[in-house]
């Protein structure tokens, strides 16, 4: 027996993302958890200005099978508030947000985040959880200083 589509309850998540600043940008960082690289568009890579080089790495999709071209690599470093932020990825022709802020960009950063609270943490001497943008309406980004966040 299938179950008709307006009974299935299937959740659906807007995946989380981090804003910051490169000279007078404000690129978005969507990030993935799940990503095993780093990637950047060509035309973000255009709107900031940042050099690319040339680079022989592939870029999968998660089915195993679809390639994406890569044209290049680029390295940035990024401000948020009194933190720096490093990215190191590869410059692709096409993808569906402007940075996708993958593992390599998480292990880098020491970032990690908490789904269930929507806020996410930046390691350095100490935590600075923030809001992300979700489906739930947190619209802000803003510092706490008592590591939990108000719904």
């Amino acid at each position: 027996m299938v179950t008709p589509a307006s009974v299935r309850k299937v959740q659906v998540s807007q995946s989380p993302y981090l804003d910051a600043f490169y000279l007078h940008h404000t690129p978005r960082f969507t990030i993935d958890s799940g990503a095993t690289a780093n990637l950047i568009s060509k035309s973000m890579v255009d709107t900031l200005g940042v050099t690319m080089t040339r680079s022989s790495k592939p870029a999968g999709q998660a089915n195993g099978i679809s390639k994406r071209k890569v044209i290049g690599e680029t390295k940035f470093t990024l401000s948020r508030g009194e933190y720096s932020l490093h990215f190191e990825g590869l410059v692709v022709e096409i993808l569906d947000v402007p940075i996708l802020a993958g593992t390599p960009f998480m292990e880098t950063n020491d970032l990690h985040i908490r789904l269930a609270r929507h806020s996410f943490s930046l390691w350095f001497f100490a935590s600075l959880p923030q809001r992300y943008h979700s489906s739930s309406g947190c619209t802000a980004c803003s510092r706490t200083d008592n590591n939990s966040l108000a719904r």
